[in-house]
């Protein structure tokens, strides 16, 4: 919960300061590839895509969170073709990404495919918010929620950050959301994304 909460924190921080949320946290120092990753994430909860590409690029190449990372925020800047290439190549294997770049890109068939090719391709990536991820990308809300239900006995920490992402922008303000926040211990509290997308 203290991590949820120092999440949504930075994420306020970084509405509020509407300036460099990395020179405000640590200023000029130089940055290991996770911190880097770490912030961009942080800024692409935040809405703030732009930043997130920025600081997921200054991750070293070999990095094995890069990819995503800066595949994400590619995807929320409509990149898509970009987002589906890094996507495509992470090492992460977070393949609920890469559906959900093929559904917001239009390529239903490919995402279905991987959706349905996904248990044995990616064994120890098979949980319900994997498929959440994909579901949301093709616009898909109730099969989204769905999903997102199953993974309350995931508990307020892991629920709460995947809330966060910007993944899920399209059922933040449905009322079996804010119902499943209460149900896991979450504050009620949804927080307005705001930034330069």
């Amino acid at each position: 919960m203290v991590a949820l909460r120092r999440n949504e924190g930075i994420r306020n921080s970084a509405e509020a300061t509407n300036g460099n949320v990395r020179k405000n946290v640590i200023g000029d120092r130089p940055l290991s590839s996770p911190v880097h990753v770490f912030f961009g994430y942080v800024l692409l909860a935040a809405g703030r895509y732009n930043e997130a590409a920025t600081e997921c690029e200054r991750a070293a190449a070999d990095y094995e969170m890069k990819n995503e990372c800066l595949g994400r925020a590619r995807t929320q800047q409509g990149k898509l073709s970009d987002a589906i290439s890094l996507l495509s190549n992470s090492p992460t294997n977070n393949w609920g990404y890469l559906a959900y770049a093929y559904g917001k890109a239009g390529r239903r068939a490919e995402a279905e495919k991987l959706m349905s090719d996904a248990p044995t391709l990616y064994q120890n990536r098979g949980g319900p918010f994997q498929y959440a991820r994909a579901f949301a990308g093709l616009g898909e809300k109730e099969q989204t929620i769905e999903r997102l239900e199953n993974m309350a006995n995931l508990g307020p920490v892991l629920l709460g950050r995947d809330l966060t992402y910007p993944e899920y922008a399209l059922v933040r303000g449905d009322p079996r959301v804010k119902d499943l926040r209460k149900k896991v211990g979450l504050p009620e509290q949804q927080f307005a994304l705001s930034g330069s997308h």
